[in-house]
């Protein structure tokens, strides 16, 4: 999820849903083979975002993060899938975007 904020930066909007793992990848994999009394769910954490210029001049705002499976604090010891890793994703809200917020303005 993110907050977005908004237009005149004075507040949040409501909530966005950037990723949904169980509607994008199913159930995680030691959850698919019923192992387990705690099995494996998945994680989409350790969130970075940058608004950033790129080489065509436009404004654009990126967010990357981790996507694993694991019970809550320890090991399953199932493999990683296929879906684990690293995620950018352009993150767009509204048409026009806005460039960084300089606190000198």
């Amino acid at each position: 999820m993110i907050w977005p904020l908004t237009p005149d930066r004075t507040a949040i909007e409501a909530p966005r849903l950037i990723r949904d793992c169980l509607k994008d990848f199913g159930e995680p994999p030691s959850a698919q083979r019923g192992e387990g009394e705690h099995p494996d769910k998945w994680m989409a954490d350790h969130p970075n975002g940058m608004t950033i210029r790129l080489k065509d001049g436009k404004w654009r705002h990126i967010l990357s993060y981790r996507v694993c499976h694991s019970p809550a604090y320890a090991s399953s010891g199932t493999a990683p899938s296929k879906h684990s890793g690293s995620y950018i994703e352009e993150v767009r809200v509204g048409e026009t975007p806005i460039v960084p917020w300089r606190f000198s303005d």
